[in-house]
Order: C-alpha cells, then sequence, then structure tokens
C-alpha cells in the first residue's frame, strides 16, 4: 500500500495550488501511511472512508471534505481506534496543524475573490413572500407556480440548491402576472360586502350525514328531534335491517322525499359522529369569489351520546373549520355550551373553495354500518349551530396594493370612459365553485387613468423601484423603465396596462430576483436585504430602507434595534417556521402517510396540532431566551388539549396551544426530539428506523452527519407483523465490516428514540398489524374515553400489541443509557457541541453559505460573545447578526 500512496503524497506535499501560492506548506505524508492507510484504503475500507483520497493537496477544493473529516476524527480522539497503535501527541497536533493551515489557507483566498456567499435567486417563499409584502397582497399564493427549489444541507437559501433554468423564467413571468393582476383594483366601487349565516341541516354534505345515521338534528334545549326527521334504524331494536338495507332517514325513502317534506326546512343544530374524510367533506354552500380579508365564525358544542339521549361530554371537542384545503382554525367546542369563535384570514379563491366545517375530537364511528345505526350508538358528538362569514372587508378604497402601483390616481368607471380610449382587458369574475350559493355580486368595473401618463409613469416608477430592488436607483434606471410603459402606450395599450408591463420588467429584472451582494463589507442596504431574508424572508420594509439610507444598521446599536424590531413583527413568524422547516427537515412532513390500521389516531386535529407545535414551542423560546440545549431536553412543552391528550399530559382544555411544564421523570416529554411533527419526519408511515433517526440526530442536533452508506449493502426493512424487532435486525446488519464503524456512532440516538412511534406517541411495545395480545388502548387513546372511562359502543381499533421497546443503547466511547433522558444527558453534559451546530445552522440559513473550515474560529467568537458553552438562543441570534459572519459577504 505503501508503494501506491507514497508517490502521490510526495506531489501533494510539493505541488503548487493555482491561487495559493503563498499557502504554508504540508506534509503528513507519515502520519497518514502510519495511522491511516492500514485500515482506510482498497477495495474494503473501513467506515467507507479511503485514505486514498487523501492523496491531494488540502487546498485542493475536491480533496476538503475528506481533509476536514480526518482532521476532526483526529482531534476528537476517534481515530487512530483506541484499540490500534496510538499517535504520539505531538504528531497528532502536527497533522492537525498542517491539515487546518492548508484548507484555511485555501478557503480564506476564495473568501477575498468570491466572498463567502454567493449571488443567488430568491426561493419560492421568499418570491412568494416578496411579492405579498412589496404588493400589499398578505391573500396571494404564488409559491405552487413555480418548480421545486433544491436543498443544499437541508436548505434552500444556498446559490448550490437554486438553479436557474428555462422554465423558471416562464413560471416567473406567470406569477408576475397574477401578483400585478391580483395587486390592482378593478372596479370603481368596492365589491360588495357578503354576511351570510349559514346552518348545517341545510347543507347537502350533511342531509347526507343525517339521512346515513352519521349525524342527527337537535333541538335548542339540546335534544334530539325527532319532530322532523326520525333516527335511520333497523324495524327491531338491535335486529336486522328491513330486506336487509337500512331505512334511508327512518320514515323517508331517499333525500328528495325527505326535503320535500320539509324536514330540513327550518334551521337547526346537527350533532355529528363523522368528522372529515374521504367521503364526508362537509362543505356549507359558500365560496368566496373576491380575495381578500374575510371574518369566519362557527358556533360548536359538544356532547356524550347515548342511545338517543344526550348527555356532557367528559372533555371540551373541537370542530374544525377549513377553507377548501386551507386551515382556517380548530375551536373549542365544550361540553353542552355553544360556544361562538371567531378568525380573520385572508383569502385567494381557488376551485373547490368551499367553506367547510365539521367535529374533529373524535374518530369516525361509522354508526351506518352498525345494528341500530344512531339510536343504537354510545360515544362522542359534536355539534354545529351554525356558521357565518363576512366579507371581502376593505379599509379603504382602492386598496393599499393598488396604492402601490398606482398610487392616488383615480379610478374611472369604464362606462364613463371616452369611446376611443383604451380600456383593460380582463374578465369579470365568476363563481368557479360548483353548488355554492353566492357570487361575484354588484360590480362596477373601473380603471385607473393617467392625469399626465409620462409624469405619473416616472412618479409611479420612481416610488415603486427603490422598493423592488431594495436599494436607491437613478433617474437613467427609471428612464430605462417608462421607456417602455410609453411604447406600450403608443401601441395603444391603457396606461394602467402599460405601466403593469414596466412593473413585470423591473420584476422579472436580476434586481429583484437575486440577492448580489457586494464582496467585502455589506453596505447598508445588502445589510437590510440580507437582515429581512434572515428574519422575515421577505424584502425590507420602509422603516429598514430608512434605517439603511440613514446609515444606521453599520451601527451596532442601530442592528441590535432593527433585529429586536423584526424579532417582535408578525413576519418573524416566518423565521420561526421556515427555519425549523429547513433545519429539522419538518417540510417533508407529508412525505409519509401512517397506517390507519396501525396509527387509526391520525386525524385532521391531531395533524394540525402536530404541525404548529414545532414553531409555537420556538416562539417561546425566544420569548424566554431560553439556552440552546433547552431546546433538545426540557421541562416546557407548549401544546393544546388534543396534543396533550397525545402526549399524556393531563390538565389541558381546549384548542389554544399554552406553556405546560411536565415532570420529566413521569413523562420523558419536551423539546425538540420527542416533538411529533420530529417523530414523524424521521421515521415512514409504518415503522421507525433508529438508522434513520440516528443518523438525523447526528446531522441536525450534533453536526457530525454519517457517511452514505456502501452502495452493495441493502437497507433494514421493518417487520410491521411483529416477529422480529429492528434491533436484532441490525445486529444483523452491523456485521459488516464497512457497517460497524458507522452505526456504533449513529445507531445510539434511534435506539433511544424508540420509545416514540412514528407519529411521536410514546410507547413500550410496537403496534403490529398481527398478534393475540391486545394493546392497553386506554392508555394510547385517553381523550376517546368516556363519562365513565369507558369507550363507545362503536369504538374499534385493529392493531395489535407486538415486541417490546429496547431504548437502551451504548456510545462509540463506551459510555451507556437506558433511555432517551439520560441519552440527552450523555450529549449535553457538555452542550458546545449541540450550541456549535445551532450556530453553524443559524449562520448557513441567516448568509446563504454553510460554515466553512475557515469560519470556525468565527463561529467560537459568537458564541464566547453569547455567553459561552450554552448561550441563550435569542441572544445567540444577535450574536450571528453582529459577527463578521453575517455583516460580510
Amino acid at each position: 500500500m505503501r508503494s501506491v500512496l507514497f508517490p502521490l503524497l510526495v506531489v501533494a506535499a510539493t505541488a503548487p495550488v493555482a491561487g495559493a501560492a503563498d499557502a504554508p506548506p504540508i506534509d503528513v505524508r507519515e502520519f497518514v501511511e502510519t495511522h491511516c492507510a492500514g485500515c482506510h484504503s482498497g477495495a474494503n475500507t473501513s467506515g467507507g472512508f479511503d485514505a486514498t483520497k487523501l492523496a491531494a493537496d488540502p487546498r485542493d477544493p475536491i480533496a476538503v471534505s475528506a481533509w476536514v473529516r480526518a482532521h476532526d476524527r483526529v482531534r476528537a480522539g476517534e481515530m487512530p481506534p483506541p484499540k490500534k497503535a496510538q499517535p504520539e501527541k505531538a504528531d497528532v497536533e502536527k497533522f492537525l496543524s498542517s491539515v487546518s493551515e492548508g484548507v484555511v489557507a485555501r478557503e480564506r483566498k476564495r473568501y477575498e475573490a468570491e466572498g463567502r456567499s454567493t449571488v443567488r435567486r430568491l426561493n419560492r417563499t421568499e418570491f412568494e413572500n416578496t411579492l405579498r409584502d412589496l404588493l400589499e397582497l398578505p391573500w396571494l399564493q404564488v409559491k405552487d407556480l413555480l418548480p421545486e427549489d433544491g436543498r443544499v444541507g437541508g436548505y434552500t437559501k444556498l446559490a448550490a440548491a437554486l438553479d436557474v433554468f428555462p422554465i423558471l423564467l416562464a413560471k416567473y413571468s406567470e406569477a408576475i402576472d397574477k401578483a400585478l393582476e391580483a395587486a390592482t383594483a378593478k372596479y370603481a366601487v368596492p365589491p360588495e360586502v357578503e354576511r351570510r349565516t349559514l346552518y348545517a341541516n341545510h347543507q347537502y354534505d350533511y342531509k347526507i350525514l343525517m339521512s346515513g345515521g352519521d349525524a342527527i338534528m337537535l333541538t335548542p334545549d339540546q335534544k334530539y328531534d325527532e319532530s322532523r326527521f326520525p333516527m335511520p334504524s333497523a324495524t327491531k331494536e338491535d335486529g336486522p335491517y328491513p330486506g336487509g338495507k337500512w331505512s334511508f332517514g327512518g320514515k323517508y325513502k331517499g333525500l328528495g322525499e325527505a326535503e320535500k317534506d320539509g324536514a330540513f326546512k327550518e334551521p337547526a343544530t346537527v350533532g355529528m359522529t363523522r368528522t372529515f374524510g374521504e367521503s364526508f367533506g362537509g362543505r356549507f354552500n359558500f365560496a368566496p369569489v373576491h380575495p381578500g380579508r374575510y371574518r369566519v365564525g362557527v358556533s360548536a358544542w359538544s356532547y356524550w351520546w347515548d342511545k338517543g339521549e344526550v348527555k356532557p361530554a367528559p372533555r371540551t371537542g373541537a370542530v374544525g373549520v377549513y377553507i377548501g384545503s386551507r386551515v382556517v382554525g380548530f375551536f373549542d367546542a365544550p361540553s353542552l355550551k355553544p360556544t361562538f369563535s371567531e378568525a380573520v384570514i385572508d383569502i385567494e379563491p381557488t376551485p373547490q373553495n368551499f367553506l367547510r366545517a365539521a367535529g374533529a375530537s373524535f374518530l369516525d364511528a361509522h354508526v351506518y354500518f352498525g345494528q341500530g345505526q344512531i339510536k343504537g350508538y354510545t360515544g362522542h358528538g359534536v355539534a354545529i349551530d351554525k356558521l357565518t362569514i363576512e366579507g371581502p372587508l376593505y379599509d379603504e378604497w382602492p386598496p393599499p396594493s393598488h396604492r402601490v402601483l398606482f398610487g392616488t390616481l383615480p379610478i374611472v368607471p369604464l362606462a364613463k370612459l371616452p369611446a376611443d380610449q383604451p380600456r383593460p382587458k380582463r374578465e369579470l369574475p365568476r363563481q368557479s365553485t360548483p353548488s355554492a350559493a353566492n357570487g361575484p355580486g354588484r360590480l362596477v368595473p373601473g380603471t385607473t387613468v393617467a392625469e399626465d401618463a409620462p409624469a405619473d409613469t416616472r412618479r409611479m416608477l420612481g416610488r415603486f423601484l427603490p422598493r423592488a430592488f431594495r436599494r436607491p436607483v437613478t433617474q437613467a434606471e427609471i428612464e430605462r423603465y417608462a421607456g417602455i410603459a410609453d411604447a406600450r402606450t403608443r401601441d395603444g395599450v391603457c396606461f394602467e396596462d402599460a405601466l403593469k408591463s414596466a412593473y413585470k420588467t423591473a420584476l422579472l429584472s436580476p434586481d429583484f430576483l437575486f440577492l448580489n451582494e457586494p464582496t467585502g463589507k455589506l453596505d447598508d442596504y445588502a445589510l437590510a436585504s440580507r437582515l429581512s431574508y434572515f428574519l422575515w424572508s421577505s424584502c425590507p420594509d420602509d422603516a429598514l430602507l430608512a434605517a439603511a439610507k440613514a446609515g444606521k444598521l453599520g451601527d451596532p446599536a442601530g442592528l441590535k434595534a432593527a433585529t429586536d424590531r423584526l424579532l417582535a413583527d408578525p413576519k418573524a413568524e416566518r423565521f420561526r417556521q421556515d427555519f425549523l422547516d429547513q433545519w429539522l427537515d419538518l417540510r417533508d412532513f407529508d412525505a409519509t402517510s401512517p397506517d390507519k390500521q396501525l396509527y387509526p389516531e391520525f386525524h385532521p386535529y391531531l395533524e394540525d396540532a402536530m404541525r404548529r407545535e414545532p414553531a409555537e414551542f420556538f416562539r417561546e423560546v425566544l420569548h424566554r431566551d431560553m439556552a440552546a440545549s433547552e431546546l433538545f431536553r426540557t421541562s416546557v412543552n407548549v401544546v393544546s388539549q388534543r396534543l396533550a391528550e397525545h402526549y399524556g399530559i393531563a390538565g389541558v382544555s381546549g384548542t389554544r396551544f399554552r406553556r405546560i411544564d411536565v415532570d420529566q421523570r413521569a413523562n420523558p416529554r419536551g423539546g425538540l426530539l420527542t416533538m411529533a411533527a420530529v417523530c414523524k419526519v424521521t421515521a415512514n408511515g409504518t415503522t421507525t428506523s433508529p438508522v434513520k433517526r440516528g443518523a438525523w440526530v447526528m446531522k441536525k442536533v450534533v453536526g457530525t452527519p454519517p457517511q452514505p452508506p456502501p452502495p452493495d449493502v441493502p437497507a433494514v426493512e421493518p417487520d410491521v407483523k411483529g416477529a422480529t424487532t429492528i434491533r436484532e435486525q441490525l445486529a444483523k446488519h452491523r456485521d459488516h465490516a464497512a457497517c460497524a464503524g458507522c452505526h456504533a456512532r449513529f445507531d445510539p440516538p434511534g435506539f433511544a428514540l424508540e420509545s416514540y412511534d412514528v407519529i411521536g406517541g410514546f410507547r413500550g411495545e410496537y403496534r403490529a398489524t398481527e398478534g393475540k395480545k391486545s394493546p392497553e388502548f386506554a392508555k394510547l387513546f385517553p381523550g376517546l374515553l368516556g363519562p365513565e372511562g369507558k369507550f363507545g359502543a362503536h369504538a374499534h381499533f385493529s392493531f395489535r400489541a407486538g415486541p417490546p421497546v429496547d431504548p437502551t443503547g451504548e456510545l462509540a466511547d463506551g459510555k451507556k443509557f437506558a433511555d432517551l433522558r439520560e441519552y440527552q444527558a450523555l450529549i449535553l453534559a457538555d452542550p458546545k457541541t449541540v450550541s456549535r451546530n445551532l450556530a453553524n445552522q443559524l449562520v448557513a440559513y441567516a448568509t446563504g453559505a454553510q460554515v466553512g473550515f475557515a469560519d470556525r474560529d468565527a463561529v467560537d467568537a459568537i458564541l464566547i460573545k453569547a455567553g459561552g458553552n450554552n448561550p441563550r438562543v435569542r441572544t445567540l441570534i444577535s450574536e450571528v447578526i453582529q459577527s463578521p459572519l453575517f455583516l460580510t459577504k
């Protein structure tokens, strides 16, 4: 082996490298030959690491990752392995110094020439948010018109992830057309505000539900209303259906007959035992036609149904309200107490955009399959009294979006324009959702008219371009875009469309689509953009641009004030959501669907709570300025009732998220690792894998991602039937020589997390599709128990108890743990590792460049200024922003 490596290392140590002639010499030949080549070369390399890849100067970009990996393993004392002959301390220090100086020299040379970060385009989320904020269109949805962004290191904010290709430019054009059209007020007066009260028993979906026995009408005194719609039931109590079929609506032969008889004529409360699903959408006959702000309300309550009698519910229920596929919210439905809740939301109309609602705090009972149907049913129910909707709501007309484009220029009704004056080409809105009862209402089409077209064009562009380009513009730039509008006007296009042509061209330009920062120290305007795209994923607002103009951002105190203002703004919710989505892969939430047989509790109400929890927790972390280690181990949980039930936390009622401190000895729940959303994205829909979860922890939490597996080693497929455990399967897998080293590092955290199933429920045994033993369902599903601590008559669970879970493990250094709490204690004994990784993740997200080897000292300086090995998270964010890594390209 020496004959192969030695000549290459001689060449590497002596050959010059372009652009790094002044870099220090490197001589690691003897160390590599003596301590590395024996195991890490040839066909069967240990850990998949081939020392021959080190046969190049570490200043060569191709070899840098290999050199860094070797450096870090040697520095950590992991290599050479403890059982092998160990190098002298002086030799180790010489090796580390040689590699470090070489890699740092190469990276700093590149920084001097190009900067740390590279010019990049806006990603899909930033593009949509920027158009929303620039045009003041909070409801705008254009992200899905664009192709998916790539990812590098999990992030869509790095240039390497954001390719530019012809179809993307075409899609940008389509999205910008949509945005400009949406921003333009098309009417001389605002659209009529619709105010509607909708009763569930008037809705087609609910009529079908009632006729099938999954819902009933209730009187104002909360009793079953048998005068209008008798409960469907068998001919005899608990007997067979007449003729082998259930009777429609009790006494009716069909829905038409029931409607003709006036069964649904008068408004009534509907109690239901069915929630959202494939065969029930909960549609109400209203679908928004005009975009804008709407106020949506619902009155609901819960009860316990006992074979025709309405009784108090054992706990607060919930009702879910949607517009199309978008969640408006889940709202409280207290026991026997009609409660009105409302939310104000921004809506963009889409096809099939029905207002929808249904009870959400129970599992489908499928009453229509049971003997006696609803008359024989005992279980949870949610009653909906009514839904209300009001909108679109405008504080002023024309709306702010129109004023962004046209200022205070008048909107003239088309009917009042001279016959020869050009008109905009547009279609009037129409109801695109079949069966919705509402329409566009009375409209007065109009168009914006200029008083002096050339002067107005330049005045409008002079206001718009600095905000769109996020910097001052010259008069020459204004003239360049004004010329486009002038040409369109000469071609006979109306003023409104001509000016929008100029706007579109500006929004398709690199000045808008790209973040192109100057090499070296950022000026105030570049700093304003970097700050706003870090904390808002969008463009600077007027106040931030004003601070840049005044030179305040170059001053640490001014930058700190701007940081605090941005974090206090509602738009900082984007940072709390998007940073976690990218860092922790939470955007992959929908990549798998939990098996319905094994996880029947995964319904929309729980799913929504799971999605919301990480950002709600992170808000608490930032508000309290909690320590970095508390992201991963803490007594703090921020949960709603549904999540608390799922986690086994008592004393939480209602849909509101709130902080709950949990005794970790009794309930090991708290921090990111035990969150249901994290558990879901690190599993598949059926089973968990210690390999996948362990690799995720090493990459996302510890910051030492494992190498890809050898191509000739098959993946481990868990046994869902419950015959063998994943631990038993992995024991055989680790016998492969190329696998053992890496598995010793990332299997332990995966084993520690085995106590948490694919949707984050704590478990002592696996769920299986086969087997004789029944799980303790009452402990698994406490939120489904009735007043006497028993399930309703139609509660059916078809999974079985599998083998017991074993969350024990041993770290590569020999330290053992019994469960996740003990594993957390081991890795957080020195919290600097996870703190440094958090700082690295924040720097990558904030600057659009991953932390390089040459940046390590700067990251350590950030940690010191933020408080040391376990800094406060909000303080750490502030110090990242004040650091040279953030302040320079």
